[in-house]
């Protein structure tokens, strides 16, 4: 029986111990889909509140509206899908569906990233040259750097995946459904797009970051030495107001930033001690693979949170749309009948004169 036993275990195929392989607990999918509910929600709340509040229309927050894009994205694509993967240890959905679903999950991951990284560039830029900044901030170049952002997301993501997809794909069983680290080409492998895509709009955040920083303290403490004269002179100074406000927005835009980037370190430093131990240590584990990758994705969960910390008409038009009074819609409702209230007081009025 021994003998019998051992010869049944050496005709397993791959695919047949991926079957045998034990699913994951429902505690922890229940929490993942939570997760990713919340990610969705989060996000469209904040789509639905650009949508509805001229006020949020600045070209900066378009930026924000394109980075809750993605995120929302990622919660459509990206985490529900997995939650499918994490579930079974293998994938049940079929090769093309896989390759749909990766692709629209990494381009997802990479354009949030890449947003991240135009919005620190862009918090620079005011912070560095103020005046340039005012003149050329425009909503128009606002949609010119998100369509830049799809582009260059595309660019970097479309060559390798279409090569490993054409040329690399009956090396996966039938049912996998992953990027081979060890592709046919270092260009075609997914680290290349990782550090690319990823790597780099992550650099990017930080280094622009620091130099944020650095020129703000550098201008906090000018505006210190200057503070006890402006005020002498204010009542002649038309202008003081206006630069307080700007001044005000400009701080809270940092203390996004900030939070922002303090979300981007813990969320995807995992992930990339992760790939840098597959790229030189040759590091395969399912595990670790998937809780370092649900870690990255917890960042578009707590995105849309951190847009209303930081913006309270966002915050204000979230609470009502999210406590359904919206405002335009109460007036529409709530007018007809005080137009009818109003008119018959004015008819009973005329009555008691006749």
């Amino acid at each position: 029986m021994g003998n019998v036993s051992s010869n049944e275990n050496a005709t397993i195929s791959p695919d047949e111990k991926l079957l045998q392989t034990p699913h994951t607990s429902w505690a922890i999918i229940t929490l993942l889909i939570i997760i990713c509910l919340t990610t969705i929600l989060a996000n469209f709340t904040v789509l639905a509140s650009f949508i509805l509040e001229p006020r949020l229309r600045e070209p900066f927050s378009y930026l924000l509206l394109n980075l809750a894009v993605a995120d929302m994205e990622i919660g459509l694509m990206g985490m529900s899908n997995l939650i499918v993967y994490t579930y079974f240890h293998y994938w049940p959905l079929g090769y093309r569906y896989c390759t749909v679903w990766m692709y629209f999950d990494w381009l997802g991951v990479d354009a949030s990233l890449a947003t991240l990284s135009v919005i620190a560039m862009d918090r620079l830029w005011a912070a560095t040259l103020p005046l340039s900044y005012r003149r050329y901030n425009t909503t128009r170049k606002a949609q010119i750097l998100i369509g830049l952002i799809w582009v260059v997301v595309h660019a970097g993501l479309l060559p390798g995946w279409i090569y490993d997809r054409l040329y690399h794909g009956s090396y996966y069983g039938t049912y996998d459904c992953y990027w081979d680290f060890n592709g046919p080409t270092v260009w075609a492998g997914p680290l290349y797009v990782v550090w690319l895509t990823q790597g780099l709009p992550f650099a990017i955040v930080l280094v622009c970051y620091a130099g944020t920083t650095i020129t703000l303290q550098k201008l906090s403490r000018g505006r210190a030495h200057l503070e006890e004269p402006a005020r002498a002179v204010q009542y002649v100074n038309s202008t003081a107001p206006v630069a307080e406000r700007r001044w005000r927005k400009e701080r809270q835009a940092f203390i996004l930033l900030t939070l922002l980037v303090v979300a981007l370190v813990l969320a995807w430093t995992p992930w990339f001690v992760y790939c840098a131990l597959s790229t030189y240590r040759g590091l395969d584990n399912w595990l670790m693979f998937m809780v370092t990758y649900w870690i990255a994705y917890f960042q578009s969960t707590v995105n849309p949170f951190l847009f209303n910390i930081c913006n309270p008409a966002l915050r204000q038009t979230a609470t009502r749309m999210l406590r359904g009074v919206w405002i335009g819609r109460s007036s529409a409702v709530v007018a007809p009948s005080s137009l009818q209230q109003g008119e018959s007081a004015v008819t009973r009025r005329e009555r008691g004169h006749g």
